[in-house]
This record gives C-alpha cells, structure tokens and sequence, in this order.
C-alpha cells in the first residue's frame, strides 16, 4: 500500500501537541471561557493579536480548518478595535461560529 500524502488530515496526536503550544500565544482567542475576558479597545489587544498571529504564522496548525477558523477570529478581533456597536455584534457572532469550529477539533487538556 503507498504511503499517505504529507497533506493528509492531521492526527488527533498532531492537533492535541499544537494546541498544547498554542495556549501561550492563542489562549485568549482558542478558549470560549477566555474569548471575551481579552480587552477590545487598547493597545493591550493590539499586542495580543500581533503575537498570536505571529505565532500561528510560525506554528500553523496541522489541521488547516483550525487554522483557518482561527485567522478568521483573530480578523474578527481586529476588527473590533474599529467597529460600530452594530458591526461588534455582528463580529462577536462571527467569532461564536468560527469558535465553535475550532472547538470541534479541540482535544481535551489532561
């Protein structure tokens, strides 16, 4: 039988090791009871996000849909440093769905 495609679907293995790594950078952004304690409007934000993106740029996750839903919310995030009380509401749903997402490959931590 020939070998699988590097690009096959990530191991639960794979995905349980990079979440472990991405709780310094990402926590805020990975975690429902973490993702509204982070403050929206200063520069404290700011800073979050430039490090989790630095971070997922580095270390992007093995399963690409986490990694995508996961830019997305960082995006979200940003956004809201500039929106309208409307558009906040709207980003906070956004974030809600693609949260959910990311939470669906979330492996328990021991």
């Amino acid at each position: 039988m020939p070998s699988a495609p590097a690009t096959e679907i990530a191991t639960t293995d794979e995905i349980s090791r990079w979440y472990k790594q991405a709780v310094t950078a990402c926590d805020p952004f990975l975690f429902p009871e973490s993702r509204y304690r982070t403050p929206w409007m200063d520069d404290q934000l700011s800073s979050v996000l430039m490090h989790a993106r630095q971070w997922l740029g580095e270390n992007p996750c093995p399963d690409e849909s986490v990694d995508g839903h996961l830019r997305t919310i960082l995006d979200a995030y940003d956004e809201m440093t500039r929106a309208t009380v409307a558009r906040v509401m709207e980003l906070r749903m956004e974030i809600e769905t693609h949260g959910r997402e990311v939470d669906r490959r979330r492996i328990p931590r021991s």
